[in-house]
This record gives structure tokens, sequence and C-alpha cells, in this order.
């Protein structure tokens, strides 16, 4: 009894994490001959957590045990952990952490990567910010921080992975071309399952990219949000709820958000060495640096313009800050029952767990708060 083989997925940001986790979490899949489970929650980050603050022995044994014991009972062949978090934490003190507390296990883990182009995955960090309240920038300045510059540098990364994981880590480049079935879900399920036929039963796409009119406005929000003294968590988590609500009301539709000739430049004088080197390292042949050149045909002459004003009549904008007032005077009324709502709809917590002690009058403010931000993101979805 007890998982026989370990696949922990560790990212890397911004390469269909969520969808992978989504799937996983809600079994969207059958296997004839192999059998897989994963954690009654959707993500590992509470492990990354412990990994990075190194608590007392005791409180770190307390963490993990919910995934020891998961571990320990589960009758599946294959036991999946992931968190897009992982790959930023030392391998090293992952390693350790599997030694203490899955020693059965790490031995035979298998650590699974997802990289996604440089340019790509630029792209994606600048909108993932905009979701999170957390960006006030032009595409082109947010360009223009070598601190930015220095994040997309993977290769120097990804090697220490390997020096401490050897054969065990599987690398495998986000370009459709290179998935299985064009399609990341698959490709790790394929990984995952060690080649032994699946079929996939509902839609994979759980991370729908915004428009530039959505994060604009999205922005706009936000900074509603911030003035109403809205703390940056409690942002994070609203841009996260709304942000899946437009991609649900407005999927494709909108100004897809590009790079502008000038930058996507800088980003290839800065990154083609590293996707070079990723190559040679890692594939074998030219994947990462290929679709980094590839990208200039995706390139537009002007930056595609991120001021809300241009997108959306007054009215939609006043509509947008009087949601934010509310949502505002909501949260300040429970600020912890909100968090914890959020966390139970993720699949953090148990079912019910969020509800637990709650007072009515809270229950309300729940209700009332999630139909705001579908207001919201209505207003948004053009």
């Amino acid at each position: 009894m007890g998982v026989e083989r370990l696949v922990v997925h560790i990212g890397d940001p911004k390469t269909g994490s969520t969808s992978i986790q989504r799937c996983l979490f809600d079994r969207r899949w059958t296997c004839p001959t192999v059998t897989l489970d994963y954690p009654p929650a959707i993500t590992a980050l509470p492990l990354v957590a412990l990994i990075r603050n190194q608590p007392n022995k005791r409180r770190e044994a307390k963490g993990w045990k919910p995934t020891t014991d998961w571990a320990a009972h589960s009758t599946a062949q294959i036991g999946v952990l992931s968190a897009e978090q992982f790959s930023g934490v030392p391998p090293a003190d992952l390693h350790r952490a599997l030694k203490s507390h899955l020693p059965q296990l790490a031995a035979r883990a298998r650590i699974v990567a997802y990289i996604r182009p440089h340019h790509s995955r630029f792209l994606s960090s600048y909108a993932q910010r905009i979701k999170a309240g957390h960006m006030r920038k032009s595409l082109y300045a947010f360009g223009a921080d070598p601190g930015e510059l220095l994040i997309l540098q993977m290769h120097q990364r990804f090697v220490a992975w390997r020096d401490e994981f050897g054969r065990r880590l599987v690398v495998r480049p986000m370009v459709r071309r290179e998935l299985q079935d064009g399609d990341v879900v698959s490709d790790f399920l394929g990984i995952a399952l060690n080649g032994a036929p699946f079929t996939l039963t509902a839609p994979t796409d759980a991370n729908v990219s915004l428009s530039a009119e959505a994060l604009s406005g999205l922005r706009w929000f936000h900074a509603a949000l911030k003035t109403h003294e809205v703390s940056s968590a409690e942002r994070h988590s609203i841009g996260s709820r709304v942000s899946s609500l437009v991609s649900v009301a407005n999927p494709r539709g909108g100004t897809r958000l590009k790079l502008h000739k000038a930058l996507y430049q800088r980003l290839v004088d800065s990154c083609l060495e590293d996707a070079r080197a990723l190559d040679r390292d890692f594939f074998g042949r030219p994947v990462m640096a290929d679709a980094l050149l590839e990208g200039e045909a995706d390139t537009v002459d002007q930056e595609i313009k991120m001021d809300a004003s241009v997108y959306y009549a007054p009215t939609v904008l006043s509509g947008l800050d009087k949601t934010a007032l509310a949502v505002a005077s909501l949260i300040k009324r429970h600020p912890e029952v909100w968090h914890k709502a959020y966390k139970r709809d993720l699949g953090r917590l148990t079912p019910g767990g969020a509800d637990e002690g709650m007072s009515a009058d809270a229950l309300q403010a729940i209700s009332r708060t999630d139909a705001l931000l579908g207001q919201a993101a209505t207003l948004l979805a053009i």
C-alpha cells in the first residue's frame, strides 16, 4: 500500500501549471493500465513555504504530514506533487525535504519542468503581474528593468537542477509543436504515466490569456481597490478571481498582447545565448533559440496601449470604481473569511472548510463579494 513512484512537477512559472493542476485535481483523465493519484489540494504551495522557511523539525514534520499520509495510504502506482513555485527553491533543499519526509520515494522521484520561450515568458509575466495587482509600468518600462531580464536567464538555474537530480530531471519546452498532442496537460500525463495510453475527459485550458483591453481595465480596477486600502494579498486573490471570470465570459476576444519590435530586439539581445545554452544542454537541437527568433513574426511596430481610458467608456470606468468601493467595504468587514473562501474555491481547503464557524453575516458578505466581482468581470469583458 502506498504510492510506488513519485513525480514532482516544479513549473516553471507561466507554463500551464494551473491547467495541469486542475486536470489532476478534478481527475479529468482515464488510464486503463496505470493508476495515478493527486493529493486533496490543488497545489503543493504549502510545501514550498516549508522548504523556503525551514522551520524546526517538529513544525516541518507537521506541515508535511498530510502529504506523507496521502503517499502512505494511496493505492496508486504513481503519485504527483505540483507547484510551479518549486522551481524557485534551491534544488538541494527540495531533495533534502523529499529524503526526510518521503524517503521511500525520494531516490526514484522524477522532477518534471517546463520552460517557456524567453519572449513569451516575458509577456506572460507582465500580464500575470497586472492580474495580481502588482504592475503599473508600461510593457516597455518593464523590459527596461535589468532585474526582469535577469529573471529570464534559465540555463544556469536548470543546470543546478540537473546537477542535483541527474537523469531524473525531465525538462520540456513549452512550445506547442514539441508537446504531445500540442498540449502541456497531455504532455505531462504522457510523462507521468510513463507513456501509458490515456484519455482526457474534459477541456484542459484553465488559464486563458486576457486581452490588452481586459488587462488595462483590470489594472484600473486594482488601482481603485488600492485607493480604498485593499491589501496586496487581497488584491492578488481578487485579480485571480476576476481574471478567471473574464476569460470565461470572453475567452478569445480583444487585442492580443504583443511585443513591439524594439522591445523584442532587446529581449533577443539579452536572451539568445541563454536559449542556445538550453538547447545545447537539454534538447540537443535548436528548440528554444528557434522559438525566440520566430517571435519576430508576432511583433508590432508600435507598443500596444495599456490605458483603460482608450478602450472603455467613462461610464464603464465609473462602474469599476463603484464596484471596487463596494468590494473594499465588504472585504474590510471579513478579510480572513474572504481569504479562506478563496483558498477553498482553489481546492486548497477541504470543501465546506471555509464555512465552518462563519456567521450568517459573513456568508452573506462572501456571496455579495462574489457577485460584485462577477459584475466587474462583465464590465471588463468587451
